[in-house]
């Protein structure tokens, strides 16, 4: 055995097969980046044919590559094919077809490397969405109806959360559907709060969390939270979706903090819903789950929500200096990524750390871990940017009272003139 380049590679294949590969080596492993291809399809009735404009959007030169187009025709046994060979930026082609096409599939077999953006008539899309048989072409319709506000178009959705026969293109659909949080998505992910998948379940419940102070949602979520699910993935969504919309009793969430679950999900959640309690005592009890006897997970979200909790809801400073004198001695711990959570949370704080700004300038420039500096240079630059505004603050104060120095002084000499 020697040492090989890709180059070597590069020539053995070439002469396996018989022709050149320079190109696609080039693309695909010497240039930076990747095809972002728009396809636009249109039907012409008079032509009979589909007019296919294929465009290449990333920066650069462009990519060159196969890219098939199938057209699923009324009547036809097979769908017509377009094998393009796409070498420039743009390119055009014209596929005649017998009748208007019923599905128009771009890339049918999956097997591009490349962002693909697609423009075609709506009915197009309808069947994508419903009848496409590949996941990718469904999760790419949900995605464009997800970018309409049009009721038709949210219909379509809700059908989907209910219809589809693959978890994850409902829960795209889920997803979509939470955010636009009205009365025609609500029955859906009510309803899919129900399906046997869990990963639905889960969409569901955290698409509800958009609801705001929805009564009838929130009574939704808390029976679910005290009938319990299968899924302590379901569950943590549901405790949190809950805290969004109603703030559950502080009991219920110290009671969920003693609950063991997979990845402390529960946990998680429960902390993460302390952070929107305006009770002292919710800071305590995120105080006492960021000790290095606690599960790392655990810790991690206690120390996010800490840095939620004083930026979210107004704090004493007392409090303050207690959350920032806790998060500065985890600077400290031996766990890159506690370090980083915490470097996250004074972010959130900003001036209220200042306190600790030299330790985290000594981080941002002498920490091992190079996503701990970067967490430092950020947390840094909110400190001393929060800074920098007050300075300009106070700054435009003084002008301003020397001003209106300036005008009492004109207005008495303006009075004394007048009087002689």
């Amino acid at each position: 055995y020697q040492v090989a380049e890709t180059g070597d590679l590069r020539r053995t294949f070439e002469r396996l097969l018989g022709h050149s590969l320079e190109r696609f080596f080039f693309d695909w492993t010497e240039r930076p980046g990747h095809p972002v291809v728009t396809v636009s399809s249109r039907y012409d009735a008079d032509a009979k044919q589909v007019r296919v404009e294929v465009t290449q959007d990333q920066k650069g030169e462009p990519f060159a590559f196969p890219l098939t187009v199938s057209f699923a025709v009324s009547g036809g046994s097979e769908p017509v094919r377009l094998d393009l060979s796409v070498t420039e930026k743009r390119q055009v082609a014209f596929v005649p077809v017998s009748s208007r096409p019923t599905l128009v599939r771009v890339d049918p077999e999956h097997s591009l490397l490349a962002e693909v953006k697609e423009k075609k008539a709506r009915g197009w899309w309808v069947a994508q969405l419903k009848s496409a048989p590949r996941v990718p072409e469904r999760l790419r319709a949900v995605a464009h109806f997800a970018a309409s506000r049009n009721a038709a178009d949210r219909k379509l959705l809700v059908e989907t959360v209910s219809n589809d026969k693959f978890y994850g293109v409902r829960v795209a659909a889920a997803t979509a559907l939470g955010r636009v949080a009205d009365d025609l998505s609500r029955p859906a992910l009510l309803a899919a709060l129900e399906q046997d998948n869990p990963h639905v379940r889960s969409a569901a419940a955290t698409a509800l969390g958009a609801f705001g102070k929805n009564d009838a949602v929130a009574d939704v979520l808390e029976a679910a939270w005290s009938e319990g699910d299968r899924s302590y993935k379901v569950e943590a969504a549901v405790l949190k979706s809950l805290a969004r919309i109603r703030k559950p009793p502080l009991k219920m969430l110290e009671d969920a903090l003693g609950r063991d679950s997979h990845r402390e999900v529960i946990r998680q959640a429960a902390l993460t819903a302390l952070a929107r309690r305006k009770e002292p005592r919710a800071i305590e009890i995120l105080l006492e789950w960021t000790g290095a006897d606690r599960p790392r997970r655990c810790r991690m979200a206690a120390i996010a929500g800490l840095g939620q909790r004083v930026t979210r809801v107004a704090t004493p400073e007392e409090e303050t200096g207690k959350v920032v004198k806790r998060l500065t001695g985890l600077l400290q711990a031996p766990g890159p990524r506690i370090r980083a959570v915490a470097l996250q949370a004074m972010r959130r704080l900003g001036g209220s750390a200042k306190a600790a700004e030299d330790v985290v300038a000594s981080l941002a420039e002498h920490d091992p871990e190079g996503r701990v500096r970067v967490a430092a240079q950020a947390a840094l630059k909110a400190m001393q940017t929060e800074k920098t505004a007050s300075a300009e603050l106070d700054r435009l104060r003084g002008e301003l009272e020397s001003l209106r120095k300036r005008n009492r002084d004109l207005a008495d000499r303006l009075k004394k003139l007048e009087a002689k």
